[in-house]
């Protein structure tokens, strides 16, 4: 086994209970804790169990953490107005709608002589 294995199967469990003191989705915590691994392993630094060890690896782990719960706030203001954007959108689609159906029913409830009339005679009537 090599002294990587031996500080992942001693750290991993450790860092992913500290991950989830800042994030509470099981899964988003078990992919930071992998990539400070990850990264650990990218860089090819010989690791030996030790306090800097422990440093090392729970420093990252933190910064990772808050770096996705700044990525979360920016998606939650995304997805906001997202949504406002898609509501106002909406309102005018339904609201245009909701008036050239009214104006289809006044059509069919209007004489057909009515629609003969001069255009500012019809607009006393109809709007």
């Amino acid at each position: 086994m090599t002294d990587f294995d031996r500080i992942f199967l001693k750290y991993h469990h450790p860092l992913f209970l500290y991950t989830l003191k800042f994030i509470e989705d099981e899964s988003e915590a078990l992919d930071l804790v992998q990539d400070v691994f990850l990264s650990a392993w990218e860089h090819g630094q010989p690791l030996k169990i030790d306090d800097q060890t422990k440093a090392y690896l729970f420093t990252p782990t933190k910064n990772n953490c808050f770096n996705y719960i700044r990525h979360q706030k920016i998606v939650r203001k995304f997805e906001q107005h997202a949504a406002h954007q898609l509501k106002e959108t909406e309102a005018s689609y339904y609201q245009s709608g909701e008036k050239s159906l009214i104006k289809k029913e006044r059509r069919r409830y209007v004489p057909p002589y009515f629609f003969m009339l001069y255009a500012s005679e019809n607009q006393i009537f109809y709007p």
